[in-house]
């Protein structure tokens, strides 16, 4: 294993993580790892960093734990040394391949990467690319896993298989996700006449959406006094306010930046991650003033760009999964959504602000505007929610006989 690279470079990574704010702790167990691995360096046994690793498995009592903070470090090394990529807070290491598509054979990898490049020239936002590619590779490498080793070897049963739960009773699998499978399949027919013929083995499935728990007037009242006497920091104010009242997602937040929002108009505008497509929405004062305080008075001194940060050094953005746990910490402190079942999360908002809009008759394309849909049709899954206009349809029972039993608890 050659460390040259390693050797003569390691004191810019150093220098990086203590102009980027690193704790002295963390930068000093990351010196060490490195002093240890170089005076391994005539005659070591590593022929990779991940052997690195595994001879700490190996050799050591070292707790669960403590392997985990070595694979962090390691993991930091082997992308500075290998990739030339600094720690950001946020990049993952790289020591093993946790995903499908690592473990695919090299026909079914050609066709995942076919599609990348293919779908690369459309009009998709890179998280839906992604997320297609995930959906392509985990079909192929369960189709792997079933003794398919090409695209030829699939037959019938191996997709019936993949879509059907273990005692064959049903669909293990939403019709959305099969859609996003055939479609990739059908966009790579050009690659191998095979994906056409695969995809004509897809079985038919209804589309079908849970009923989504809706945040209720109680919950708003809790988490409005929750903010509103001081038990929550002024960032996860100025976020939980940003959903209530935008109901802009969580993902769009996180890249919120100080170019995104017009103080003078009182305006702010993101292009959406989701749809790549642009959204303008007015800052209402409440919104607005939560922002700015947490600017103003608590939010760390950086020059990053972006609004939200960590608040932890070295105070990196906060990421679209970052997002999430902020928001489940504010419902711990207003005690509100506490059960395992109970639905949480940032996207319980944005159903919240399209159902308040519907129920104030709100015109449908305003609030797919206000939404930033790309389909005007993307409003209907709200409408089971609309309890309002429900009602209004509600029809009485009184010309009906019913037996008194019925009404008996």
């Amino acid at each position: 294993m050659d460390l040259t690279n390693l050797k003569q470079n390691h004191p810019r990574l150093i220098s990086y993580m203590e102009g980027a704010g690193y704790r002295s702790s963390y930068i000093h167990n990351v010196k060490a790892e490195i002093d240890r691995i170089l005076c391994r360096e005539k005659d070591n046994p590593w022929s990779s960093y991940l052997d690195i690793y595994r001879d700490y498995e190996t050799t050591s009592l070292a707790s669960k734990q403590s392997l985990i903070c070595k694979a962090t470090l390691i993991g930091i090394l082997a992308n500075f040394d290998i990739e030339g990529l600094y720690p950001n807070g946020r990049r993952r290491h790289s020591l093993w391949e946790r995903n499908a598509y690592a473990q695919l054979l090299p026909e079914f990898k050609e066709l995942v990467d076919h599609y990348e490049n293919t779908a690369s020239t459309l009009k998709i936002s890179t998280k839906t690319l992604n997320g297609n590619m995930s959906a392509m590779s985990n079909f192929l490498h369960a189709l792997q896993g079933m003794g398919c080793d090409c695209l030829i070897d699939v037959h019938e049963k191996h997709v019936l298989q993949y879509f059907t739960d273990d005692n064959n009773k049903g669909p293990c699998k939403s019709a959305g996700y099969k859609n996003v499978i055939l479609k990739t399949l059908k966009l790579c027919s050009d690659y191998s006449e095979e994906c056409l013929r695969i995809a004509s083995f897809f079985p038919p499935m209804h589309n079908r959406r849970k009923n989504i728990q809706y945040i209720t007037g109680d919950e708003i009242t809790q988490l409005r006094a929750c903010a509103d006497n001081g038990l929550i920091q002024m960032r996860d104010k100025a976020i939980l306010f940003l959903l209530l009242y935008t109901g802009i997602r969580g993902c769009d937040i996180a890249g919120l930046t100080f170019y995104s929002i017009d103080w003078k108009s009182d305006r702010f505008h993101v292009v959406q991650q989701k749809t790549a497509v642009p959204l303008e929405l007015p800052l209402s004062p409440i919104v607005g003033n939560a922002i700015f305080d947490y600017i103003t008075r608590e939010r760390p001194d950086s020059n990053n760009e972006h609004i939200f940060l960590s608040k932890k050094t070295p105070h990196f953005p906060l990421t679209a999964r970052g997002i999430g746990p902020v928001i489940n910490g504010v419902m711990r402190k207003a005690s509100i959504r506490q059960n395992p079942d109970d639905r949480k999360g940032t996207h319980i908002f944005r159903h919240h602000a399209a159902t308040s809009m519907l129920e104030n008759g709100v015109p449908r394309p305003v609030i797919t505007q206000a939404l930033g849909h790309a389909a005007p049709d993307s409003l209907d899954i709200y409408l089971h929610a609309d309890f309002v206009h429900l009602k209004e349809c509600s029809i009485g029972i009184e010309e009906y006989p019913v037996s008194e039993e019925v009404f008996v608890l």
